[in-house]
């Protein structure tokens, strides 16, 4: 082995004698899984906005929707109370979804709505479930309710709401 000296990401990297290419090799990989996990990413990022039959509003905007999670919006068009369910902050969706749609973790956005509640903002936490299934449940029979889905997932009766 021999000291490289051309352009790799780290001091004192080695090549094999035999082939010379790691560095070409590098150059080709670290770009192409810089890529890939940047569709994996997106890919795993699409989410579905639900409500309750009783809800009026055909469409939200990604504002919208980032407003009502953090307790900013509180009602709909019509005057009535939004109900949020969330997924709680030890199912694997909600790290995701927190992420992309609030700008934190799923545990930063539990303590976010701590603080509205102790702050008197809001009476009391969204409703949180481990599952989908559990979440477009209480959606369904929880009059004003919205919640944020993975794209995919089934959703029964709830309203299904088109994000602009």
């Amino acid at each position: 082995m021999r000291k490289w000296i051309g352009p790799l990401p780290f001091k004192g990297a080695k090549v094999d004698e035999a082939s010379g290419k790691v560095g070409d090799l590098l150059r080709f990989v670290v770009p192409f899984m810089l890529l890939l996990s940047f569709f994996n990413f997106a890919q795993a990022a699409e989410f579905q906005l639900i409500a309750n039959s009783s809800i009026e509003e055909q469409e939200l905007s990604k504002n919208d929707v980032r407003q009502i999670l953090l307790i900013n919006r509180t009602t709909w068009k019509d005057g009535a109370k939004i109900v949020l369910v969330a997924f709680s902050p030890e199912a694997k969706e909600a790290e995701q979804l927190a992420l992309e749609l609030m700008n934190m973790t799923a545990l930063q956005a539990k303590k976010y709505w701590l603080t509205k509640v102790f702050s008197g903002v809001i009476s009391a936490l969204p409703f949180t479930e481990e599952s989908a299934q559990e979440i477009v449940e209480r959606v369904t029979k929880t009059k004003g309710a919205f919640a944020v889905l993975p794209s995919g997932v089934a959703t029964g009766t709830a309203k299904k709401i088109r994000l602009q």
